[in-house]
């Protein structure tokens, strides 16, 4: 799984750019959140990702000068603008950029974009892994533990609305409780219970949007809680905003 960080000063726009894409499907993580320039490179910094979607006229720094801050960093650069310009194409041709998106932002474009950009890094995987083999022989082997999370989270979306324990999945792909834990949470930033409440809510996100007059007690019980006013607060603690302010806000920018 890539680590990508999303920097945009919009509220609606962040939490839209969160959780109407199915990133976990594409090969990506959602590592963090950033409301402005600065947040942004204190993020970068301290979680290393590889890709950052951002925007570029924001408070304290713009996008450019969020990667003039960390150039000493590689990660991949996604632009976001509410409007184009020749000075902006041409610094992000500076800085790097591999992508620009406009606003109002299109889900569909936006996917394609990450799949060229999870292209591109495999290849960039793939590249490191030939030289590594040619300078210690095919006998030396590195293992990046990305099989086993891909294999934890194939579990965890196969078993989304039942209450599983970590015990469940280390018997189904026989490793022990603590290594999973630990090669999960290094791999993705979260822990499997932390993952799984994310996949459901973005669960929760998908359907919302391709309904926006769903009741959401039927949401809740879908995604497997039992209890829709606590799914509400899960809900508002993970995104920001309650159900009813998303069906208002995200489902009405998308329209």
């Amino acid at each position: 799984m890539y680590k990508l960080l999303i920097i945009e000063d919009e509220t609606i726009i962040r939490k839209w750019l969160r959780y109407s894409v199915p990133y976990t499907d594409l090969g990506f993580t959602v590592v963090g959140e950033a409301s402005d320039g600065e947040e942004g490179v204190d993020k970068i910094k301290k979680l290393q990702p590889h890709v950052v979607l951002t925007d570029i006229h924001m408070p304290k720094k713009s996008g450019f000068e969020v990667f003039n801050s960390v150039k000493e960093l590689c990660f991949e650069k996604v632009i976001i603008s509410g409007y184009d310009s020749f000075e902006n194409a041409k610094k992000s041709i500076q800085h790097g950029v591999v992508d620009f998106i406009a606003k109002p932002i299109d889900r569909e474009e936006l996917i394609s974009i990450l799949k060229h950009i999870k292209g591109k890094l495999d290849n960039n995987h793939e590249d490191s892994e030939t030289i590594i083999e040619r300078l210690l022989g095919n006998d030396f082997k590195i293992d990046t533990y990305s099989v086993i999370t891909e294999k934890i989270i194939e579990w965890i979306k196969g078993n989304l609305t039942s209450n599983f324990n970590i015990l469940e999945i280390a018997n189904e792909l026989n490793y022990s409780e603590s290594y999973l834990y630990k090669i999960f949470k290094e791999d993705t930033g979260f822990t499997i219970n932390q993952f799984r409440t994310n996949c459901r809510i973005e669960y929760a996100v998908r359907i919302i949007m391709y309904d926006p007059n769903v009741k959401l007690y039927e949401v809740a019980e879908e995604i497997g809680f039992q209890d829709v006013y606590y799914f509400s607060q899960v809900f508002k603690k993970i995104t920001g905003i309650s159900p009813k302010e998303f069906k208002t806000c995200i489902v009405g920018y998308t329209s």
